[in-house]
């Protein structure tokens, strides 16, 4: 069994909730109905980032680990390169135009790729009105992930 380590963003007051689950489609759809007292004044919610775990306990202690301070930032710096490989494509192409010789010279043009690509998802949220991540990848992730299990059983 897979369990997933999910953050949320309330599209109420932008703020996160971490969590995790065995079912993430399913617990989407619990905070969403408004089942988890957590999330239930805070909905609509979107889901912005997951990770897989094979072991309930690394699960549970990598949520715990996403919840500090720690935590927190590499969450933050994850999400800001985060756009499908738009923010790698992105960085890459200003790096060959500018040419970094030192390291501060390329991590600020990785941080230039970074916003490019976050200002690329919004807006494509905004025109579309729909998100990056949605409903339909997990379920599409899903059932991959529930055929690999299934090959990795019979062998």
């Amino acid at each position: 069994m897979i369990y997933y380590i999910y953050i949320l963003q309330s599209k109420k007051d932008n703020n996160f909730y971490t969590g995790y689950t065995s079912d993430l489609r399913k617990r989407l759809e619990e905070h969403n109905n408004g089942n988890v007292t957590s999330t239930k004044y805070r909905r609509p919610l979107k889901l912005i980032y997951f990770e897989g775990c094979l072991s309930q306990k690394d699960a549970l202690h990598r949520e715990k680990y996403l919840k500090t301070s720690w935590g927190k930032r590499y969450i933050k710096n994850r999400m800001k390169n985060y756009l499908t490989g738009r923010a790698e494509a992105t960085t890459t192409e200003i790096s060959k135009e500018k040419k970094p010789e030192t390291f501060n010279e390329s991590k600020l043009i990785a941080n230039q790729g970074g916003t490019i690509a976050g200002n690329a998802r919004k807006e494509i949220e905004d025109k579309t009105g729909k998100n990056v991540i949605s409903s339909l990848n997990i379920k599409e992730l899903d059932s991959k992930i529930k055929q690999i299990e299934k090959k990795d059983t019979k062998k």
